[in-house]
């Protein structure tokens, strides 16, 4: 059997999220590693909360039966509360990294076609470019979580 793995699962597996360069010894080995899967999980936290801020309301209603306008309480304020999160986090981040976290990790636009649209001159080293991006993201998230 088979199953259809996440973006960001793919890109680990692949290495992808990693520096190779970084990796001259087994110290330097051991961080970067981690840092590879600080990268993942921002990716994974990104993609989690811009899902919830696009989700629709909720199906299956019933809307002969509803009495007042509006949306089930804890569904809004969970809602609300991610996009503010997500807004802190924009602040945070540069524009070019928050429209590449936005189309990849959001939209789940292919890296080399996000980079090579919003950064031209990394055309050639797009994976060091997102790893960039994410790598402030992990700042960002931080900053925003603190603040």
């Amino acid at each position: 059997a088979w199953r259809r793995v996440p973006a960001h699962e793919r890109a680990y597996s692949l290495g992808h999220l990693l520096c190779k360069d970084r990796c001259k010894d087994d110290k330097s080995k051991f961080i970067e590693i981690g840092q590879a899967i600080n990268r993942r999980d921002v990716w994974h936290e990104f993609t989690e909360k811009w899902l919830l801020c696009q989700a629709n309301f909720p199906g299956g209603s019933d809307f002969n039966r509803v009495r007042a306008v509006g949306v089930p309480g804890s569904f809004c304020d969970l809602e609300i509360d991610t996009k503010r999160f997500l807004e802190r986090v924009r602040t945070n981040l540069g524009t070019r990294d928050w429209m590449l976290l936005r189309r990849v990790c959001g939209e789940g636009w292919a890296i080399a076609k996000a980079v090579s649209d919003i950064s031209p001159s990394y055309r050639d080293s797009t994976l060091a470019r997102f790893r960039e991006a994410l790598d402030a993201a992990i700042e960002a998230f931080e900053t925003a979580r603190r603040g």
